[in-house]
């Protein structure tokens, strides 16, 4: 098209097709592309053509091709810069990050005086490689949920519940309801792996497999001791039912509180920690269309986020 190979962003407004062209031209070289540009959307002539596209666009401009990789920048890292302390002590931060806490009636931390017995239910509750998922180099070490609660708690009892993600088999789940009856804490890890969806292997449906929500209720209804914490642990996205929790976010109509002008603003907000723990919130600033109907923009965009971190009982 015009000399450019077109990315299609549904939802960016140009004036011009020559804009259009410019606006998404874009080329890669990992996996397949270099076949998909000859061989399947037709983009060079000779299979020659799409390697030389690829290594002017992509791999000249990375330095592969600057000389003696040794002399260069990183041209010494090995493996071994990859697991430093403050390597693996990033992930983990990154980690934490990326969890996502949907509803905590105080019942985490779990408390090390309090606890004495932890019952862990699951299939994955002592999975490893599922965690990473797919795309993931190979990491430092693996450390499954399990393993990482046997830590805290003296007393732990591990059950499976199901015999593997299909859970297409109910037999154990009274088995399951009686060790979250005995046991001070209970801690529920559902999901999937890529055995089920991955890519190339896809889903109708984004509901918890087989017999794993019955369980998730189940038990909930058993351990009368303490409500069970939940961890979705998922090689692809994955749908649990919970009963409504209240909404700790607020939403702001940003147009009521900010001066715009040449559509930029400046907008404060202040996060207060009502919590009993230090804590950190995201703030997401959403942007929707006027009232008029535009058709190559979203309902609503994300243009915005912060991470901010607030200690108990303190306002930000």
């Amino acid at each position: 098209m015009g000399g450019y190979l077109p990315l299609v962003r549904p939802y960016q407004v140009v004036s011009s097709p020559e804009d259009y062209l410019y606006a998404f031209r874009y080329i890669v070289s990992d996996c397949d592309s270099i076949e998909v540009h000859y061989n399947a959307i037709h983009y060079t002539a000779k299979p020659e053509d799409a390697v030389a596209l690829a290594l002017k666009a992509v791999l000249m401009r990375l330095g592969f091709f600057d000389g003696n990789p040794k002399q260069l920048r990183f041209g010494n890292l090995s493996p071994s810069d990859v697991c430093t302390d403050d390597h693996q002590e990033l992930a983990l931060d990154a980690a934490k990050q990326g969890i996502v806490l949907l509803d905590n009636d105080r019942i985490l931390p779990l408390s090390r005086t309090i606890i004495k017995s932890l019952a862990v239910i699951g299939l994955n509750t002592n999975a490893t490689k599922v965690m990473i998922s797919n795309y993931a180099g190979v990491p430092c070490q693996y450390t499954s949920p399990l393993q990482e609660l046997q830590k805290y708690v003296s007393m732990v009892i591990h059950e499976a519940g199901c015999r593997d993600v299909k859970c297409n088999n109910d037999t154990f789940i009274d088995l399951m309801v009686q060790t979250a009856v005995n046991a001070d804490a209970v801690v529920l890890v559902v999901g999937l792996d890529q055995s089920i969806e991955a890519e190339g292997l896809n889903r109708v449906n984004l509901t918890l497999l087989g017999y794993q929500e019955k369980l998730m209720i189940d038990v909930a209804n058993a351990a009368w001791k303490s409500t069970p914490s939940t961890i979705l642990i998922n090689s692809a996205p994955n749908n649990i039912l919970l009963e409504p929790y209240p909404n700790n976010g607020e939403a702001i109509d940003a147009s009521k509180v900010a001066n715009c002008d040449d559509l930029q603003f400046n907008l404060m907000i202040e996060v207060k920690n009502n919590g009993p723990m230090d804590g950190a919130h995201i703030v997401l600033l959403f942007w929707k269309p006027s009232s008029m109907k535009v058709v190559t923009a979203p309902n609503m965009q994300l243009i915005e986020f912060e991470r901010v971190g607030v200690k108990k009982g303190k306002t930000k």
